[in-house]
């Protein structure tokens, strides 16, 4: 399988998100002008490669991520057009309605179609043969308003406490909520609460070993949380967590394509955030 690169071209607070397997040619490609996203920029940009060559379907599907982080998460301005993860025909493969179509029959739901074949997926996005490539696929999002009254009761019978009703069907739990009927649907659910002072530190230790992240610890047992961060615990007892977000592996491959911390600030804002609250970033710019 070919490989690419993934590149970000900024100036100010505008940035754009690509793939290419040639960054010398596409940089080039950009100062000339020639790519209709950054023709606004008339030349004058930073080029950097935050992800050297890794295999294109895999690139395609960080660049994705990238472009969706950079439009919900940041001070940026993204001047992509569409989602990204198009990877044209250097794959060999001409993403056509026939052969988009035939592919997504495959699929069961449109979250893996998307993952496996991210340029299809665009395609598919891009043209406009939504119905017809998606139509027989399970949405795992139910539509809005789907969470009644009714429909939220009849899901919380199939639990017995509300710590597995929210594990199991958050959206239900969260309309019910909405709704006003959160007590009602769970009347006949086990409802425990613990003894003034239950939560030692001990028991919060105990109870954190369970849970392979911050956030499922506090979503799965919130007052022991609740307890362990009033008291100062927390991050004792959460040494054995994985971090959902940065890591410093995650935060060194980053840094490597920027020449300065400002830079590094600039295009990866959350890294930097990161690195600043963990006191690395004297380690990565020496």
């Amino acid at each position: 399988m070919k490989k690419r690169c993934i590149y970000t071209i900024t100036k100010n607070d505008l940035i754009y998100v690509g793939l290419t397997s040639n960054p010398k040619r596409r940089e080039s490609k950009h100062r000339l002008g020639r790519h209709k996203s950054t023709k606004v920029l008339c030349g004058d940009f930073t080029f950097s490669i935050i992800v050297n060559f890794i295999e294109e379907d895999i690139a395609a599907n960080i660049e994705i991520a990238l472009i969706d982080y950079y439009r919900g998460n940041s001070n940026y301005r993204v001047l992509n057009v569409d989602s990204g993860g198009g990877l044209g025909n250097s794959s060999g493969t001409i993403w056509n309605k026939a052969v988009c179509i035939d592919i997504s029959s495959k699929y069961k739901t449109i979250k893996s179609f998307r993952r496996d074949y991210p340029s299809a997926y665009v395609s598919v996005i891009n043209n406009n043969w939504i119905d017809e490539a998606f139509k027989h696929m399970t949405r795992l999002q139910k539509p809005n308003g789907y969470w009644t009254k009714e429909r939220c009761a009849n899901e919380a019978k199939k639990y017995s406490s509300r710590s597995e009703f929210q594990n199991s069907c958050s959206a239900a739990c969260d309309a019910s909520k909405r709704l006003n009927i959160w007590d009602e649907v769970c009347s006949h659910m086990k409802y425990i609460n613990k003894p003034n002072g239950y939560w030692t530190k001990e028991r919060c230790a105990n109870e954190a070993k369970k849970y392979s992240s911050r956030s499922e610890f506090q979503k799965m047992s919130g007052s022991s949380y609740n307890a362990s961060k009033k008291n100062g615990w927390l991050n004792e007892i959460c040494s054995h967590m994985k971090s959902n977000r940065w890591s410093i592996e995650k935060v060194i491959k980053l840094s490597k394509g920027c020449k300065s911390r400002e830079d590094f600030r600039r295009l990866n804002a959350g890294a930097y955030q990161w690195a600043w609250k963990n006191k690395k970033l004297n380690e990565l710019f020496k």
